[in-house]
């Protein structure tokens, strides 16, 4: 890599699925990568991204939650 760096213009190509790196020559490195960097890298997410693909989950959560906990809800009432 250091002889990459080392010469302008030179191209690497780097596989994320494959999680290699292929150099002009051919030659190829592997690198790893977590599952979910690996997911969210490839899916363009983000922490809020990743959170939002729970969305139905986290509705059916809180409908389930109001109906076991209503008193959570209720405005506080001013007389």
């Amino acid at each position: 890599m250091d002889q990459q760096e080392a010469t302008a213009g030179r191209q690497i190509s780097v596989d994320l699925p494959e999680q290699t790196v292929t150099l002009e020559d051919g030659r190829q490195f592997r690198f790893e990568v977590t599952g979910l960097r690996k997911h969210c890298l490839l899916h363009g997410l983000d922490d809020i991204g990743l959170t939002l693909q729970q969305a139905a989950r986290i509705d059916q959560f809180e409908q389930d939650q109001r109906a076991r906990q209503p008193w959570l809800y209720e405005r506080a009432r001013i007389s």
